[in-house]
């Protein structure tokens, strides 16, 4: 049975105004648009799950201003079971900017509710999880650190994606418990430098330099925005890269870009336990970064998330692995001979069968025409028995005669004579 998806999160408030650029220091700008929608990483996250097929069960405190968030969440197909409503505080608030020129963003948080988050209140949620189950955090609640290292010691598996990314975050969280860690490069850089990496490295070689620094990690994924996704997973005492390019889309608003590609991963990696472990790292960073570039063509963080049935265009995983016609998932990322070894095969079969063809009739002609060499050689020579000749008849490569080259004038035949015109 596929394991639970336990996410410790926060919850926001979004308040999202519409600029015309992101604001700089003393600037006063004008918003063309006010929008207010349910937001914050934890809640994002729970809906990503939730919309990628996943079983998820949300723990978090809500204000006496977000009960509507709790209904619209459990609406959705979220557990809320572990989540409470403090009825004396006010939730926590994100205030928006998104970039009318470009869609990104920037994003000012007020804590509230997701400052109230206890150890206490953790270790009774866990008693209902355990091994083979999965945590998912942010670094937007209060005793975080702390809490994870509670999940770990009840054995659970842990997905990490500390944003926003603080400094002296190393001491407050176990990174040394971490199973999976998701950052985007911004943060891997930050992350890089806050454990003494001193080299120019970007992409690929940042995912390596963490993922060699914290042993326990099986995998880190670095999210590059408009370049894609880069990875690097180790398993068995294996490792292996992972580079999936990015979808060229209309970009809107890329606030709940990071949320839906955390919950369509965690999901479709869970779906996929059956194959292999690096198929499944590959499958699941090819159906989040696909999702994600759904999210980013539409405003708002929850309700950018797409379905799976939205995404139906790249097909999901199933418990199996694939479903039915969809069983060529994988292979976007494989070699051009991987993907099309079917008609490789096809077309070796068909050349050989061709060859085989062609050599056959050659060979039947140069039989046939030995034979005709012969038989005209045998009827030359009873021709010349029967004329009296006995000089012997020229023959060219193959058997013929050479009627160029021979000419016999018998002895009974008169020479004719030369005809005369007169005039």
């Amino acid at each position: 049975m596929p394991g639970k998806i336990l996410n410790y999160g926060s919850v926001n408030i979004d308040e999202s105004f519409s600029v015309p650029h992101i604001c700089v220091s003393g600037e006063t700008l004008s918003s063309s648009n006010y929008v207010v929608r349910a937001g914050g990483k934890g809640a994002n996250q729970s809906i990503a799950f939730a919309k990628a097929g996943g079983k998820v069960y949300h723990a978090g405190n809500f204000g006496n201003d977000a009960v509507w968030i709790r209904d619209h969440m459990h609406e959705n197909g979220i557990d809320m079971s572990f989540s409470r409503i403090k009825e004396n505080e006010k939730n926590g608030r994100a205030f928006i900017q998104v970039s009318e020129e470009t869609g990104d963003n920037c994003i000012v948080l007020y804590p509230g509710t997701n400052g109230t988050y206890t150890t206490e209140e953790a270790s009774e949620v866990f008693e209902s999880f355990g091994p083979g189950d999965w945590i998912v955090q942010q670094n937007e609640i209060s005793q975080g650190g702390d809490i994870m290292r509670l999940a770990a010691s009840k054995g659970l598996s842990i997905l990490f994606n500390p944003a926003p990314l603080t400094k002296g975050i190393l001491k407050e969280f176990p990174f040394d418990k971490v199973t999976v860690l998701i950052v985007n490069e911004h943060e891997a850089d930050s992350l890089y430098q806050q454990i003494g990496g001193t080299k120019q490295v970007s992409g690929l070689d940042l995912a390596t330099e963490l993922l060699n620094h914290f042993d326990a990690m099986q995998g880190v994924i670095v999210t590059l925005g408009g370049e894609g996704v880069v990875a690097k997973f180790r398993n068995g005492g294996k490792v292996s890269d992972f580079k999936v390019a990015s979808r060229k889309v209309s970009v809107k608003d890329t606030t709940g870009a990071g949320d839906t590609f955390v919950g369509y991963f965690l999901a479709a990696f869970i779906r996929a336990e059956k194959e292999d472990y690096f198929k499944r790292v590959e499958l699941a960073l090819n159906e989040a970064n696909f999702a994600s570039s759904i999210a980013v063509q539409r405003e708002g963080s929850m309700a950018s998330v797409p379905s799976l049935e939205e995404s139906d265009t790249f097909p999901p995983v199933t418990p199996a692995g694939f479903n039915g016609d969809d069983a060529n998932l994988y292979h976007r990322n494989e070699s051009w001979i991987e993907q099309n070894e079917k008609y490789i095969i096809i077309a070796v079969v068909v050349v050989f069968v061709l060859a085989i063809l062609i050599w056959y009739i050659v060979k039947s002609i140069r039989g046939m025409r030995k034979r005709l060499a012969k038989e005209n050689q045998a009827n030359m020579m009873l021709m010349q028995g029967n004329n009296g000749i006995s000089e012997t008849v020229p023959v060219d490569g193959h058997g013929f005669q050479k009627m160029t080259d021979y000419s016999v004038t018998p002895h009974h035949q008169e020479q004719q004579q030369p005809y005369t015109h007169r005039y």
